[in-house]
């Protein structure tokens, strides 16, 4: 600092003015760092948030499709067709063909337990499906990243206070966590609550948000 009064004195700056270009030149020489943009943050929180919805999802769509399958063969046991029924078509996994499900197995209880898994991995693949939606519509320009306005809106929609100096990481995984704990404890109520919180602020399900979650459904 002696140094930089020095060289102030030489260029005849008088001493009241110092101290107003100290700031300046100590970010030229690269000692005082200057926070990242929120551009880079926010394209990351988006598709950190995003992807861990949609890995969700995919869990949620086999757990569904499996007791699917199982109530079927259940239901063909008890009760069986007076004629040869239409093939449906019907999305099988590759990586998970019919047979191996052992449904027996799986489901001890038989037809009722199948059916009961059914009616529950439906509605937890319509919660994560729903908060995948939620997750696009705080994009509100689809430009596949949270602005700082958009961040703070999401953020505040469930009642979680915005910091706006936080790195990324931070905002993933408060997010992240609030989606586990949503979907944990099956709070479609704190969900539409929040989605309709967004929607009042002017935030619309657009039709790139739908071709986005049809990706995700198919």
């Amino acid at each position: 600092m002696k140094e930089l009064l020095f060289i102030f004195k030489r260029l005849h700056v008088a001493p009241i003015h110092v101290w107003l270009f100290v700031p300046m030149l100590l970010v030229a020489l690269g000692m005082i760092a200057i926070p990242p943009a929120l551009g880079s943050t926010g394209t990351e929180v988006f598709r950190g948030f995003t992807s861990h919805i949609s890995q969700h999802i995919l869990q949620n769509k086999q757990d569904f499709y499996v007791a699917q399958s199982c109530t079927s063969f259940f239901y063909k046991k008890v009760k069986k067709p007076q004629r040869p029924q239409v093939e449906r078509i019907s999305y099988i996994p590759a990586s998970q063909p019919p047979e191996n499900f052992d449904c027996s197995t799986r489901y001890p209880n038989g037809l009722d337990e199948a059916r009961e898994a059914f009616s529950h991995t439906q509605q937890t693949l319509s919660l994560s499906l729903t908060f995948f939606e939620f997750a696009l519509i705080g994009d509100k320009d689809d430009d596949e990243q949270y602005a700082g306005m958009e961040l703070q809106d999401v953020m505040e929609s469930f009642g979680v206070a915005f910091e706006p100096h936080w790195p990324s990481d931070r905002y993933v995984h408060s997010l992240n966590g609030l989606f586990d704990s949503v979907m944990h404890k099956g709070q479609i109520e704190t969900l539409t609550k929040s989605l309709g919180i967004l929607l009042q602020k002017g935030y619309r399900f657009t039709s790139a948000d739908q071709a986005a979650l049809n990706r995700e459904i198919n």
